[in-house]
């Protein structure tokens, strides 16, 4: 027979799975940015919120307003049965415009460093503005950088491509 208390119990449960699913809605993977799934562990006997991608990631992020709002909108449609063909243009033409800006940022910043590409010849001083707007080289101590940049200047290497190399030497 069934008691309140098993009753109680599985609610708590549902209301558990219907949290996690409410968050799956709503995070990302903070590792690789991917959806998040909640399956049903037979080990924990309950379900679980991870990475829909890599089971290993650990940690979630908050998923970007819109795409939570439009997500959320979706699943609801799917619940009423009706068609998400509307629902899934919108999705398509924000996470477009999202690729564009992420575009245009990186354009901006590869004409950033047009001027000193396939020059032949590079100076200490043009090696040095690259090094230094090079990620991982921010904490680098002065005579680190100086040191690159000479490195770069005459043995006539592109410190964008090579400077790694240089910091692990």
């Amino acid at each position: 027979m069934v008691t309140k208390d098993d009753i109680e119990r599985r609610e708590k449960e549902r209301e558990f799975e219907r949290e996690l699913e409410r968050i799956a809605a709503t995070h990302v993977c903070a590792v690789c940015g991917g959806r998040l799934v909640t399956p049903w562990d037979p080990a924990k006997n309950s379900t679980v919120l991870r990475c829909g991608s890599n089971k290993s990631h650990r940690g979630i992020i908050r998923d970007e307003p819109v795409m939570a709002r439009c997500l959320s909108m979706r699943k609801s449609i799917l619940e009423r049965g009706e068609s998400t063909e509307a629902i899934d243009a919108e999705i398509q033409e924000y996470l477009n415009k999202k690729h564009s800006r992420k575009g245009k940022y990186m354009s901006a910043e590869t004409t950033a460093l047009q001027q000193y590409r396939q020059t032949g010849v590079i100076t200490q001083e043009q090696a040095t503005a690259i090094i230094r707007t090079t990620p991982g080289w921010e904490r680098a101590p002065d005579n680190v950088i100086k040191r690159a940049a000479l490195v770069c200047r005459d043995y006539k290497v592109y410190p964008g491509i090579h400077v790694f190399l240089l910091n692990h030497t």
